[in-house]
C-alpha cells in the first residue's frame, strides 16, 4: 500500500493536461485530461502484470508554457 498510484507531481496547477500510460507495444491502458487523476496500474479495474509500462505528460503551464515529458513507470505486486 506505498506508492499504489501514479501521477506527475507538479507544483502548479496547468492550463490543459494529458497523461497517457501504455505498454511495450503502444496500446494505451490509461489515458485523463484531468489533473490530478491518478493511475492505479489497472485497466478497466483488472490489476496488470509485473512490467515496465511508458508515460507521456503534455501540458502547459499557468504562463503558457508547453511542456512535454516521457518516461516509465514500473509495476511490482508484492506477494
Amino acid at each position: 500500500l506505498k506508492n499504489d498510484l501514479f501521477m506527475p507531481v507538479l507544483s502548479f496547477t496547468p492550463v490543459d493536461y494529458q497523461l497517457v500510460i501504455s505498454d511495450r507495444h503502444g496500446a494505451v491502458l490509461f489515458e485523463t485530461r484531468e489533473y490530478p487523476h491518478a493511475w492505479d496500474g489497472t485497466k478497466g479495474g483488472s490489476p496488470l502484470p509485473q512490467d515496465v509500462y511508458l508515460w507521456v505528460l503534455k501540458l502547459t503551464t499557468p504562463s503558457g508554457k508547453a511542456i512535454s515529458k516521457t518516461g516509465t513507470v514500473t509495476i511490482i505486486r508484492n506477494k
